[in-house]
């Protein structure tokens, strides 16, 4: 005979814990596995290609139009120096490699890549991201000690102004020290990255959601700095660095074979910290917010339709920043969990191409 208890199971806050975490982890999950993404970053793309080949007659019209001559204007000519500098970047990509190669090679996890062939490519891809730490880290203290002193920084980034200084006036601006200069060295970057991108990476299972942000940011450098919505350019470049410097780290380190994990947990509470306060608080409320209350309390005339354009860009960039910050979340569960390959933007990647037919192993959201 079988004596069944009727004692009630004792539940423990251990338990309640790690069944919140499952939770989160399962939403989490479905969010960055949805099937629509890529469709979605598809429509986004051809709608702002279709939306800029028009805004190019209307800024051609400012350009040429008596009716905008009286304002002063950044010149076209100005990219000359842009196209320079893309050959500049591919010569600084060059030098990486040879300077950086045999020491990340050496140093790689031979677990995570056994073969020479798996060693050199990834020995590749590392030198890339020790090129863009350098670039990222330079690029943020210079735009910070070039502008913070200037009549558009808002107080948020640790400028003097109200953030609504950066859309005053427009299309009327004035022009600034060293920024043709910023500008065309920013630009010429991400021309550079783009056509890297699409050279290299144009039949992974990512490639949408990145070729949409490049693009987006080659239209709004373009755009801003013809049509002077060059205070707003400025700012959106530099929120967008100080997090990449640390996702480019992070990736770095993920791959070598000796890691101190004060290190790696370090440099993955900065991204968290830069990203939130960056990328999904900075942006949206001073720029994409103030942008919103702009347009709604001024009227710009002909030149409408640009200036949308770019502050629907602006609003696309805060959904690749939450749909990435998933991914981050997702290896922040996988951490508290106590798992050592949190690599999850990969393995979503991964599990996408062998539904359908793989990118390098990360541990962050962007190349």
């Amino acid at each position: 005979m079988t004596v069944t208890s009727n004692k009630p199971k004792k539940f423990s806050s251990e338990d309640g814990g790690n069944s919140v975490v499952t939770l989160i982890s399962s939403i989490l999950q479905e969010i960055a596995e949805f099937k629509g993404w890529e469709l979605i970053f598809q429509g986004l793309l051809y709608a702002f290609l279709g939306w800029a080949i028009y805004n190019l007659k209307i800024l051609h019209d400012f350009h040429t139009s008596p009716e905008w001559a009286h304002i002063e204007k950044y010149s076209i000519y100005d990219f000359k120096l842009a196209l320079v500098m893309i050959a500049v970047f591919l010569g600084y990509k060059t030098a990486c490699k040879a300077i950086f190669f045999n020491m990340i090679k050496s140093r790689l996890d031979p677990l995570k890549f056994p073969t020479e062939e798996d060693k050199n490519t990834r020995a590749k891809v590392s030198c890339n991201w020790v090129g863009n730490v350098i670039y990222y880290t330079c690029s943020t203290i210079t735009a910070f000690l070039l502008f913070r002193d200037q009549d558009f920084f808002p107080k948020e980034l640790g400028g003097t102004a109200e953030p609504v200084m950066m859309y005053e006036g427009l299309p009327y601006t004035k022009k600034y020290p060293y920024l043709v200069v910023f500008y065309m060295v920013q630009f010429g970057r991400h021309v550079h990255t783009l056509i890297d991108y699409c050279v290299y990476k144009w039949n992974t299972p990512k490639f949408w959601e990145m070729f949409l942000h490049h693009c987006m940011a080659v239209f709004l450098i373009f755009f801003s700095y013809l049509m002077n919505g060059v205070r707003v350019g400025v700012l959106v470049l530099f929120v967008h660095d100080p997090t990449d410097v640390f996702l480019c780290f992070g990736r770095m380190l993920a791959d070598f074979k000796v890691q101190s994990k004060v290190l790696k947990y370090a440099n993955f509470i900065m991204l968290v910290i830069t990203w939130v306060f960056f990328r999904l608080w900075a942006f949206p409320k001073c720029i994409v917010g103030t942008a919103i209350t702009y347009y709604f309390e001024h009227d710009v005339g002909r030149i409408t339709s640009p200036m949308v354009f770019m502050m629907f860009m602006l609003m696309a960039l805060v959904i690749l920043h939450s749909y990435w910050f998933v991914f981050i979340l997702r290896i922040m569960v996988t951490m508290l969990r106590g798992k050592s390959n949190y690599n999850l933007y990969d393995k979503s990647a991964k599990k996408n191409e062998d539904e359908s037919a793989t990118p390098t192993t990360t541990t962050s959201t962007k190349s």
